[in-house]
């Protein structure tokens, strides 16, 4: 990876002629709306403009842990409270991770349109339900689990499934299958909860975007900035994240280097 690393996203997209960053969204916990907008206001704090709230079972199993009924507008007044807590400028985006059926979606959405949400990640499964989905909203529709291979995303924009897509790396199967999807689908990148390299990686590749077909991807935050979920590193250096944005480390290749006596403390 550190070698793609270096053909990819490190010197020829400049990474060493300067402060190389990529914007980052913020990750918020579904919750009780109130503690939900508190958690979005400390993010906004610490220079973050774009926040992603999970929608559909995982916030329907952290408000049930928490004793708060199970509905759907719950969902949609977390949604609010946050829009409410970063203001009109901030933007939302929602996953569902294919939670809602397809009656389910377009109901929630239509209740979310007036709240200027940028973006629904995966909020049924199936390109089918997706194209239908998308044909019934002003909301972009953005795939996930639907889009793992450069085949999906082909059906994907040939049926208009969905205006963007999330890349994983680790999903997708590394930085030149991610380059190939995003010359098909605009896209931004995320974590699939990755430590230092994968973080790296993926800030590399969120650069090289810049090389391929959608230039209105560079509008879009990407999810890298889940390294703030961890208690602890097993990098002495790595990437850093100041005002919202993922600085890359210097130096060859991803710049990522690990801390040994960490490694070794954390190895089962």
């Amino acid at each position: 990876m550190d070698l793609l690393g270096r053909r990819v996203g490190g010197k020829e997209a400049g990474k060493g002629e300067g402060d190389e960053a990529v914007p980052c969204n913020a990750t918020l916990v579904s919750g009780p709306a109130e503690a939900v907008a508190a958690e979005a206001a400390r993010w906004a704090r610490d220079g973050f403009n774009t926040f992603k709230l999970k929608l559909g079972a995982e916030s329907a199993k952290n408000l049930v842990e928490q004793g708060i009924p199970r509905t759907r507008d719950a969902d949609v007044e977390q949604v609010r409270a946050v829009r409410e807590a970063v203001g009109p400028e901030a933007r939302i985006r929602i996953d569902v991770n294919e939670a809602w059926d397809l009656e389910t979606a377009k109901r929630t959405l239509g209740e979310l349109e007036p709240l200027g949400i940028e973006l629904v990640e995966q909020p049924v499964a199936g390109l089918e339900a997706m194209a239908e989905l998308a044909a019934s909203t002003s909301i972009p529709l953005a795939a996930d689990e639907s889009v793992a291979t450069l085949d999906e995303a082909e059906r994907a924009a040939t049926h208009g499934a969905c205006a963007y897509t999330g890349i994983k790396l680790s999903k997708v199967g590394g930085p030149e299958t991610a380059l190939a999807i995003a010359d098909v689908l605009p896209a931004y990148v995320t974590s699939a909860l990755d430590g230092p390299v994968g973080i790296a990686a993926g800030a590399q590749v969120a650069l090289s975007l810049a090389n391929t077909g959608h230039p209105e991807r560079l509008e879009l935050a990407h999810g890298l900035a889940t390294q703030r979920l961890f208690a602890s590193t097993v990098a002495s250096v790595e990437c850093e994240l100041r005002d919202g944005m993922l600085h890359l480390p210097p130096g060859p290749g991803l710049g990522v280097e690990i801390d040994e006596e960490a490694l070794e403390a954390h190895r089962l």
